[in-house]
């Protein structure tokens, strides 16, 4: 009977909305956990067969779950060397349990999961754990060789100990940025990506990178530097707080003007320019790169400190850094599917996912390693909670179609009377 079965699909209403806010409920509560991605519910009819081309049969709604597990999360700066996160297409191997054999090498020995979860930390062995207790592996060092074993076996792979390893400080010589500007953005719209840098005794310093859109295709670069006495340094080397020098003598780490970056109408990089007056402290070398100096310990004649940097955007007219597309503002975009979820923010092979493919970082597709940085939650709040009021209200709906059909049923009782 037909009133029968509006009441059955007024209740698959009813479970596939309640399903929906468990969701919903699960990414707010992630909203500030390292490399979650966010789930959404995926609808889809229910049909029956009719039993005559004039009646219909009402079959309700079925939900499945969706995982954004190809949505690339804002690259988030960190004072931690050991932090990491993956700028592009990717996952980290780790594993679940690991023991040490009779050579001093670390060998896994649980499950082999991955995460884009790289807030890693050593424990008491020198073994690099993240967060939720899982170890990071990698390919095998051969120190007769004096290079990586390469292996696709997953399973061969050794854990990552840092136990033991000293270098001195390597600082800060180039950066490169990948993102996208929105088209469509107006004018004075600004965008911040924070990068982590370091200067030459190992100290983390913040550099806040702001795009401004002064003129369609066109935007200012400028740049704020953290750190006691950090900044720029005069491009003509003189202390003279001249008005073509930026203010770095009076001890202000920025913002400061970088330069401007203009882009073709296809969106890809057209330029890099700079203009000293009006107080660039950057020049665009041969390599179509920005080229700046920057300044430790805020005192122009102590050179020692200082370190000569290039910012790489991008190739022009190529889409392989900075872009102006229509969407989101966002550092990267990668694409892949089909893992199952698994407690502690990893993920484990399944059949539906195929084998997984090891790759050196930038190589085959893979993405880029970036160090000092941690990939943040793909939950945005005012999404969410516009999905509840949308959830909510469906569910509301379903339950004026089981107290509307019960109604019904009601009248047809009392027809007998």
């Amino acid at each position: 009977m037909s009133i029968y079965g509006a009441l059955r699909s007024g209740v698959s209403g009813l479970f596939v909305q309640s399903q929906s806010m468990a969701m919903l409920s699960d990414n707010i509560a992630n909203v500030n956990t390292i490399g979650y991605k966010t789930a959404r519910p995926r609808f889809s009819t229910l049909v029956t067969s009719q039993s005559s081309p004039t009646l219909y049969s009402s079959g309700g709604v079925k939900s499945t779950i969706g995982r954004e597990i190809d949505a690339q999360g804002l690259l988030q700066a960190s004072p931690f060397s050991t932090d990491i996160a993956v700028s592009g297409k990717g996952f980290f191997v780790v594993s679940d349990s690991v023991t040490t054999n009779a050579g001093g090498t670390v060998i896994p020995n649980g499950d082999v999961l991955f995460t884009r979860a790289g807030e890693f930390r050593t424990d008491k062995d020198g073994n690099l754990v993240n967060s939720q207790g899982f170890y990071l592996t990698g390919w095998p060092y051969d120190q007769t060789l004096g290079q990586f074993t390469t292996t696709n076996v997953l399973s061969s792979f050794s854990g990552i100990n840092v136990a033991g390893l000293t270098s001195n400080p390597v600082p800060t010589s180039s950066i490169d940025v990948g993102a996208n500007l929105q088209a469509s953005a107006a004018v004075a719209t600004t965008y911040d990506v924070a990068v982590q840098i370091f200067d030459r005794q190992g100290g983390s310093h913040t550099m806040t990178l702001t795009y401004t859109k002064t003129a369609a295709n066109t935007w200012d670069l400028s740049a704020t530097l953290s750190g006691t006495g950090a900044g720029f340094e005069d491009p003509d080397g003189n202390d003279d707080g001249a008005s073509v020098d930026p203010v770095f003598e009076a001890g202000l780490p920025g913002p400061v003007r970088i330069g401007t970056v203009t882009f073709n109408a296809d969106g890809t990089l057209a330029g890099l320019a700079t203009n000293s007056a009006l107080g660039d402290v950057a020049t665009v070398n041969a390599s179509d790169q920005f080229a700046f100096t920057l300044d430790y310990d805020g005192t122009i004649a102590t050179t020692t400190d200082q370190v000569a940097t290039t910012l790489d955007l991008g190739t022009l007219n190529q889409a392989d850094g900075i872009t102006q597309f229509e969407g989101a503002f966002t550092p990267n975009f990668i694409n892949q599917n089909g893992l199952e979820p698994k407690s502690g923010n990893v993920w484990i092979e399944t059949d539906f996912s195929g084998s997984p493919v090891a790759l050196a970082p930038n190589t085959g597709g893979a993405g880029l390693i970036s160090p000092g940085s941690l990939e943040a939650s793909t939950v945005d709040l005012a999404d969410e909670f516009t999905n509840m009021i949308i959830t909510q209200r469906a569910y509301s709906a379903s339950t004026r179609i089981i107290t509307t059909a019960d109604e019904m049923l009601e009248e047809l009782i009392r027809v007998k009377r």
